[in-house]
């Protein structure tokens, strides 16, 4: 179940809000796409001693390893991301205010969570 939220503009990138993201979690992994592979951020998990389980860039000229089993596992991740983009009001975002938007998201996590409890 996802545990945090940051909502950017559309087209902001991702990866430059993942450190504020990660600054209160307590975690053993980092499970993560390509996008996450930064020096940044890899750099501030090895800190934490928090292992990446994210596949490196290809246009990287030094790959580092990865957990290719672990790696697997990142479906839920993704499956969680289909499950909100099938919700038509986080989708469109027809929400007005950016409270009643992350009120949807919360909602929404519920809603897709309430059988595991």
């Amino acid at each position: 179940m996802p545990v945090k939220f940051i909502v950017t503009n559309g087209t902001r990138d991702g990866c430059k809000k993942a450190i504020n993201s990660l600054k209160n979690l307590d975690a053993k992994l980092l499970f993560a796409d390509r996008a996450y592979d930064t020096n940044e951020i890899l750099s501030y998990i090895a800190k934490r001693n928090i292992k990446a389980v994210i596949s490196p860039k290809r246009d990287k000229l030094e790959q580092r390893d990865y957990n290719h089993k672990l790696y697997r596992f990142r479906y839920i991740i993704e499956n969680t991301f289909l499950a909100f983009k099938r919700w038509r009001g986080i989708v469109t975002r027809y929400a007005k205010t950016l409270d009643v938007f992350i009120a949807s998201i919360y909602v929404r996590c519920i809603f897709m969570y309430s059988s595991f409890f």
